[in-house]
């Protein structure tokens, strides 16, 4: 495709010595080129039908292979969110209204960690490892979130639930600078003037640091020497709740949700490769360390949510849903150690 159409461009240079001057043949030229390249690369609509086909194949190929360990994480999914659905209808909203914005929030936070759980083991069937594990990254944050705002009580959930508006503005100041760069109508006055007024209105309320990062959680950290709030980052939330061991994985995850210039040489989609190969589609390696952490912080999201429920019988929902977690990262093993054998 390259060469022909420098081919092509040769023979305009020909015909005509003085391309390289003439700003508005070029110009032609370029539409031209750039629509005949569009319609010449549509012939290859069949080709990627069959890519479709093929794909499915793998998928097939790659589930049989670990067969065992996903079936088994499937059924920890499905079990955590039959568990925050039953919480749900358990929990008695009553009169507290600060204990009903508590719970409501967990139990949303919750949800959000089925839906990325359910996220990574569709990455993980259909052979991506490293953004599986990337968006482990994200499970990992909402169930240190989980545990912190549960850790800290209504103050806590209420100042998270505010926060909201401070994203808001954030996100309405950015698309209102770029709004004619992107096309795109921005909020009318009155909607900026709305939002700008609640936030004051809450700053009023929680603090002049309500409006930075992590501010929400500003006032359950204590301050720095100077006496003042310290500056919030999610690794303080992730210590807080003791939960700084996966640091390490976090980093390594990261390396695939930012441009890091170790994910050119390794990753989980390369685990099994030998020499030097640049992956651009799905592999059937690397599965086994996404899978167990979705397990394990999918269960650290779950042992928050299950508040409603006695504290035995929540004991003995907690310790099931780790025996689980232990069987799946030994199924996980199974399968790689078998393949390397």
């Amino acid at each position: 495709m390259l060469n022909q159409f420098e081919d092509i461009l040769q023979e305009v240079r020909r015909q005509n010595p003085q391309f390289d001057e003439d700003i508005g043949m070029q110009s032609t030229v370029l539409n031209r080129g750039a629509e005949a390249i569009v319609e010449s690369r549509k012939s290859y609509f069949d080709e990627i039908l069959k890519g479709r086909e093929g794909h499915a194949n793998f998928v097939d190929r790659n589930i049989k292979r670990w067969e065992a360990p996903f079936l088994l994480l499937e059924l920890l999914i499905a079990s955590c969110i039959e568990l925050g659905s039953e919480c749900s209808k358990t929990f008695v909203f009553g009169d507290d209204n600060s204990e009903n914005l508590h719970f409501d929030v967990l139990r949303r936070l919750h949800g959000n960690a089925c839906l990325a759980a359910n996220e990574i083991m569709c990455l993980l069937k259909n052979g991506f490892a490293d953004a599986a594990f990337s968006r482990w990254r994200s499970l990992h944050e909402i169930s240190a979130t989980m545990l912190f705002i549960d850790k800290h009580g209504a103050e806590c959930s209420r100042r998270y639930y505010d926060y909201d508006v401070v994203e808001s503005c954030q996100a309405a100041n950015c698309h209102e600078i770029v709004k004619g760069r992107i096309n795109e109508a921005g909020f009318s006055a009155d909607e900026i003037e709305a939002l700008k007024k609640y936030r004051a209105d809450l700053l009023d309320t929680h603090g002049q640091d309500f409006s930075k990062p992590y501010g929400w959680a500003t006032p359950f950290f204590p301050l720095d020497r100077n006496k003042n709030p310290q500056k919030v980052v999610f690794g303080m939330i992730e210590k807080a709740v003791k939960l700084d061991h996966f640091r390490p994985y976090y980093k390594w995850a990261s390396q695939n949700v930012h441009p890091m210039s170790k994910s050119m040489h390794k990753n989980w989609g390369r685990h099994e490769v030998k020499g030097d190969v640049i992956q651009v589609g799905p592999s059937n390696s690397g599965m086994t360390v996404p899978g167990h952490s979705t397990a394990l912080s999918l269960i650290q999201a779950t042992s928050v949510i299950l508040q409603p429920i006695k504290s035995f019988t929540r004991a003995c929902h907690v310790k099931a849903l780790i025996l689980l977690a232990d069987e799946i990262g030994s199924a996980f093993l199974d399968v790689e150690n078998s393949s390397e054998k």
